[in-house]
């Protein structure tokens, strides 16, 4: 007898949700299909009905975390650049509440021995959250919030920041060091850029 289809779908997003909780507590090498099947209560060969390979999961991982976020970003642009930034720190602050990474940050620390194709699909998300950052800065900038010479180089800084802070909101078991990061980047961002002297004025 056929499974239902509605049987098999609902099984795949059980698969991808705790390949997600698993990946994001002991990162890209800390789990097996095995751990996942035991977990559900399913056999770990029925689990390649689903995913042809592990990567294939966790290409769906950050495809489906990639949608998540974007949604998030989406929502958040209502915000004034100010509140968009504090809220993307608080956003890596609930993954430390739970003592866990977000995925970006979990496989950055696994980059060397990650397939080249999730290798790509991390960098991937990287760029676009330097991006919305550097919107959000510039953005700061129009309206006379912020005081930013290079926001694309400022946003590369931010969310570096933001990725690594995750790990030491763990380490620590505070999750308020996110917080504090993300207050003390947006203080430091409001301060006024120090004008270079000219030749003759440095003379």
């Amino acid at each position: 007898m056929d499974t239902p289809k509605a049987s098999v779908g609902a099984t795949k997003t059980r698969v991808l949700r705790e390949g997600a909780r698993l990946l994001q507590r002991h990162g890209f090498g800390g789990f097996s299909f095995g751990d996942i099947a035991r977990r559900l209560g399913l056999k770990a060969p029925s689990l390649y009905d689903h995913y042809a390979s592990k990567e294939a999961l966790g290409l769906a991982l950050l495809e489906d975390y990639r949608g998540r976020l974007e949604a998030w970003m989406a929502k958040s642009d209502a915000h004034a650049p100010a509140r968009r930034l504090e809220l993307y720190f608080d956003l890596f602050g609930a993954f430390a509440k739970d003592r866990d990474l977000c995925p970006v940050s979990a496989l950055c620390a696994e980059h060397l021995a990650l397939p080249a194709s999730l290798r790509a699909k991390t960098l991937e998300l990287l760029r676009i959250q330097e991006a919305w950052v550097a919107r959000a800065l510039r953005d700061g900038v129009a309206v006379g919030a912020f005081s930013v010479r290079d926001p694309a180089t400022r946003a590369r800084e931010l969310v570096a920041q933001a990725l690594g802070g995750q790990a030491v909101a763990r380490l620590q078991s505070d999750p308020h060091v996110l917080r504090r990061l993300g207050r003390n980047a947006i203080a430091a961002l409001r301060r006024p850029v120090r004008r270079r002297a000219s030749p003759k004025e440095s003379s």
